[in-house]
């Protein structure tokens, strides 16, 4: 799979998995809090360093430049 996920989004992503897995060492008296926290810890932290998310390639969505459709517009423009 092509990677879709950008830097910035990964690092979002790394920083809300860390959350996640707090929360789920906070609450480890509600078990089922916990196990939720770590299972999208998990999901976050894994979509962070594969830089790919399936949900963004169902919906088409890409926060990676690399081979990005914007990346043309942002060259200068033709002098003829």
């Amino acid at each position: 799979m092509k990677g879709n996920v950008g830097h910035l989004d990964a690092l979002v992503r790394g920083i809300l998995a860390f959350g996640c897995l707090v929360v789920a060492v906070g609450t480890y008296d509600r078990p089922l809090v916990s196990l939720g926290a770590v299972v999208v810890a998990l999901a976050l932290g894994a979509t962070a360093i594969l830089h790919t998310c399936p949900l963004y390639a169902i919906f088409h969505i890409s926060t990676s430049h690399r081979g990005h459709e914007a990346d043309r517009w942002r060259q200068p423009p033709h002098l003829s």
